[in-house]
């Protein structure tokens, strides 16, 4: 780790609108090693939420803030009695979702759907975790990521068919992304920050921030921990299901004291970025609106034949 690691120089020009591959939705751990509140600790962990929205709110769109976009969908009822659909967003902006993150809340699991208009309008086939493209010679278009305990952490599509669906829709889409890195050590000479106050740099597009903070190890605390203790003393342990009245004097007690962190001091550094990227629709929409698209081979013939011909006329004049 260094100080560019810490400071996200790579993160702050990193930009999904030229990538192959643009997340819809994440939340994982990048990478991490050894065990949390211990020396040597380290963790970079990646999230991102997006949402369609149509071309005409585009500037509305960069007022959303990480914490606008939830990470469960499900339908529901206003005071008016009026029903609002789970693939509609409509706070702040009016939006589509184009993942349903479902959260199963006996398993406390989570499952992500993909809204199925994005899979007709693109013709795709799905198989396991992948979406293809019969089409377009069994082409990968989707793919779900899970972890080694099979949790869906990251969806990911192939930008030039998300970018016909925005283009087909008139929409573009905004990707709210949050990006945290970590590492436990004695000290951290290499670092410049204030350990009282957070380092900030900020532009339009994202806002990062850093700190460094005092720990003990193996410890989740910086210093002392009050634990306290309340319970009654009148329980019939003989029920199988005790009756109450409301406690009187002697029928309650409490108790509590302070537990001290032991073990050696270290420093935690944590460094933050928050970002927002506007995902800008294709030109032509060749497989939803059936454009008409100039082939690149046609005119790298054409191109050819042009130069032979001036070749020629060179030769023989």
């Amino acid at each position: 780790m260094s100080k560019t690691w810490f400071e996200m120089e790579d993160l702050k020009r990193h930009t999904f609108n030229n990538k192959v591959w643009i997340p819809l939705y994440a939340a994982h751990k990048v990478s991490t090693a050894k065990e949390v509140g211990t020396e040597g600790f380290h963790e970079d962990y990646f999230g991102a939420h997006s949402i369609i929205v149509p071309k005409q709110e585009q500037a509305e769109a960069y007022s959303l803030q990480w914490m606008d976009v939830g990470n469960r969908h499900k339908p529901w009822v206003d005071d008016d009695k009026a029903f609002h659909s789970a693939m509609i967003y409509d706070w702040k902006i009016n939006g589509v979702n184009p993942v349903l993150i479902q959260y199963i809340e006996i398993e406390r699991s989570r499952d992500v759907h993909i809204n199925p208009d994005i899979i007709l309008a693109l013709g795709l086939k799905r198989e396991g975790d992948i979406w293809i493209c019969p089409e377009e010679d069994y082409a990968e278009v989707i793919r779900l990521i899970r972890d080694i305990d099979k949790e869906p952490i990251r969806l990911e599509i192939k930008a030039e068919f998300l970018k016909d669906y925005l283009c087909a829709s008139n929409s573009g889409l905004i990707l709210l992304t949050y990006q945290s890195r970590q590492k436990i050590e004695q000290s951290f000479p290499y670092l410049d920050w204030d350990g009282k106050e957070e380092k900030i740099d900020k532009s339009d597009l994202f806002d990062w921030s850093g700190r460094l903070l005092s720990e003990f190890e193996g410890s989740l605390f910086g210093g002392d921990v009050l634990v306290s203790h309340s319970g009654r003393t009148d329980t019939d342990y003989q029920e199988d299901i005790p009756v109450y009245d409301f406690p009187t004097d002697g029928q309650i007690f409490h108790n509590s004291w302070t537990v001290k962190p032991r073990g050696r001091k270290l420093l935690r550094a944590i460094s933050e970025i928050w970002k927002k990227e506007w995902i800008e629709p294709a030109n032509k929409s060749p497989r939803i609106r059936r454009d008409k698209v100039v082939s690149n081979i046609e005119f790298i013939r054409l191109v050819a034949l042009n130069r032979i011909k001036q070749i020629s006329r060179s030769s023989t004049g």
